[in-house]
């Protein structure tokens, strides 16, 4: 699937995912350090 074809519910689907990465690298910034 290409991002051109993402759905408006998609789009908000992948900001959730990547606000709770955030959190996560948050409360284990060991991971965050590359």
């Amino acid at each position: 699937m290409s991002f051109s074809t993402l759905s408006n519910s998609d789009h908000e689907n992948a900001r959730k995912v990547a606000e709770a990465v955030r959190i996560a690298w948050e409360k284990q910034p060991d991971l965050a350090i590359r």
